[in-house]
């Protein structure tokens, strides 16, 4: 398991962490699922996509976990994963194209 460590935004990360580290990453859930519909007041045409401002996501969004994505998309290891994320924000690479559509 993770043991989490919680950063205070104003204050540089790397000050923060035990003295034995030497770099950081900050990771955060990509996947996010907004409730059926919710943008359907939004579109001026039923074609149009909408993307959920950042109030919206805090708000009314459900975060959505690496191994449901996983299992949706039939991706058996995290290394796919990788590859499919790496596909979708243009790395090209015709094997993972199957997560595109469960990613909206």
């Amino acid at each position: 398991m993770l043991d989490y460590i919680w950063i205070d935004g104003d204050v540089p990360i790397l000050s923060q962490l035990p003295n034995n580290f030497n770099s950081a990453a900050i990771l955060f859930h990509p996947f996010i699922q907004m409730p059926f519909g919710w943008d359907k007041s939004k579109r001026e045409n039923p074609y149009q996509h909408i993307y959920p401002s950042d109030e919206e996501i805090l708000k009314l969004g459900e975060p959505i976990s690496w191994k449901e994505v996983m299992a949706k998309c039939n991706l058996k290891s995290y290394k796919e994963l990788f590859k499919a994320l790496q596909h979708l924000t243009g790395v090209p690479s015709d094997e993972y194209k199957k997560l595109a559509p469960y990613v909206k």
